[in-house]
């Protein structure tokens, strides 16, 4: 038991480093944070009520982490109460957490809070000890039985919980049959199964812990005899919570279901551009003496006459030609400097100011497909404009290579994402090379006048900004 406490609090804590305060990742720590208070509480009501037999697994020091952590502070009642409030939390974390990737409009949103809010008020009421101690000696005293109305509203409120175990998981899955984005169904499929196994993890705790009846099976008085709650918690029940919290931590870091851009993140995206800039000055500066050179045979060149003027010429175009052949043979070129801003501005307006910057031949169309929302980026505009640039380039050279009339741009929103489409008429790409159009120095062209670093370029760029390139393409269409 305690092994799953100190796993998760670790998953927690990663978690929480992980990803910054978001809508997204603030459901996914109130999930976890939530679970290890569910057995914080159980730990407490172990150490007060039951005697504490740990499973064949790791039981030593198992055992021994239990001794350290339980100091019973709480009294058995205090534990029910505070299990029932850690419960609810937890119930409309999940709810927030699942709805978080849908757009809801404001009066959704609204019933949404207000039927959960109802909910957790009800829920911790109904099942406060001092609400069932007053009914137990009213029903007592009285010689009359709300017990009946205990157990119908104990009925209507688990079909409540199970509601909010499978309503998620059915909108996910509602909503995944209208993404178009390979990354945004990948996020939901991610968003799917954490949601499963947190509800295994924690169906688990009530389980095994133990801290109160269902009422339809039982009655009221139970819940005043401490004597009558069993602790059982078998290797078992251990490997199951191991395994589902692996599970999350899998899928947490491999779906993307929160956002990457955290404490830790940024530190590492901020040593990476400083390697970066030392690497493209060093670059660069070898660069300037070169064309200071080309500068001064071309000076020459100018004020030369008759043979002098062809010798310096045919000199200037050997030193151009050596240098390119050098400078083609480097295996990687990456110039990224050291200010990398992300600025506030609308996706629309910033795809707008880089097709006003490309000069578009005429017998080409730029198509916008923005649909009707306003969506807002946070980029460094230097980079992505370029990113972009490359890729709308290609997209406009492929077309007229084939004799097309017109590429297509649109903008959308899925789940966290915003989705740039770029769409061209040429000739597409083979199969066996889409893993390598993204990698630097490939291409298919002459290397003099393409360096093939345009998306490899464009890749880097928007793996900066935490986000995702992907190719969809079909050989003769573009």
């Amino acid at each position: 038991m305690m092994l799953v406490f100190i796993i998760l609090i670790l998953f927690s804590l990663y978690c929480t480093f992980k990803s910054y305060m978001s809508k997204y990742s603030i459901g996914l720590l109130a999930i976890a944070w939530s679970l290890i208070g569910l057995l914080y509480v159980s730990v407490h009501k172990v150490a007060r009520l039951d005697n504490y037999t740990s499973a064949n697994l790791f039981s030593s020091l198992d055992y021994s982490l239990f001794m350290l952590f339980s100091k019973p502070k709480f009294s058995f009642f205090t534990l029910i109460r505070m299990f029932n409030v850690i419960s609810v939390i937890y119930m409309a974390s999940l709810v927030f957490f699942s709805l978080s990737y849908l757009k809801l409009k404001k009066i959704h949103k609204l019933i949404t809070f207000a039927a959960v809010a109802a909910f957790s008020c009800i829920y911790v009421f109904l099942y406060d000890p001092g609400t069932l101690y007053s009914v137990y000696i009213y029903s007592t005293l009285q010689n009359f039985l709300p017990y009946h109305i205990l157990s119908a509203l104990d009925l209507v409120l688990w079909g409540c919980v199970i509601f909010v175990f499978l309503v998620p998981l059915f909108i996910l899955l509602l909503q995944y049959k209208k993404l178009e984005s390979p990354y945004s169904k990948r996020q939901l499929i991610g968003v799917f199964l954490f949601v499963i196994l947190t509800s295994i993890v924690y169906l688990t705790i009530f389980k095994i812990t133990n801290m109160r009846t269902i009422y339809i099976t039982s009655n009221p008085a139970t819940i005043l005899s401490p004597g009558s709650y069993i602790f059982n918690f078998s290797q078992t029940y251990i490997l199951l919570m191991i395994m589902c919290i692996g599970c999350m931590v899998y899928v947490t870091t491999s779906f993307n279901i929160t956002s990457n851009n955290g404490f830790l993140r940024k530190q590492m995206i901020r040593a990476t551009i400083r390697n970066k800039n030392t690497e493209a000055k060093k670059i660069l500066h070898s660069v300037k003496n070169v064309i200071l050179s080309f500068h001064i045979l071309s000076e020459e060149a100018l004020y030369a006459e008759g043979e002098k003027k062809n010798e310096q010429l045919m000199l200037l175009n050997e030193k151009i030609e050596s240098y390119l052949k050098h400078i083609c043979s480097f295996g990687a070129i990456n110039s990224v400097q050291s200010d990398f801003w992300q600025e506030e501005t609308s996706a629309e307006e910033f795809m707008d100011s880089v097709i006003d910057k490309i000069n578009c031949p005429q017998n080409i169309t730029i198509k916008k497909l923005y649909g009707n929302s306003d969506n807002t980026i946070y980029i460094d505009p230097f980079y992505l404009t370029d990113a972009m640039t490359n890729i709308i380039k290609n997209a406009i050279q492929t077309t007229e290579e084939t004799g097309g009339d017109s590429i297509e741009i649109a903008i959308s929103n899925e789940l966290k994402w915003v989705v740039f489409s770029v769409a061209d008429k040429g000739t597409g790409i083979k199969y066996r090379n889409k893993k390598e159009i993204f990698k630097p120095f490939y291409t298919t062209k002459s290397m003099n006048t393409n360096w093939g670093l345009g998306l490899s370029y464009a890749h880097d760029i928007i793996n900066m900004h935490n986000g995702k390139i992907s190719l969809k393409t079909k050989l003769g269409k573009g």
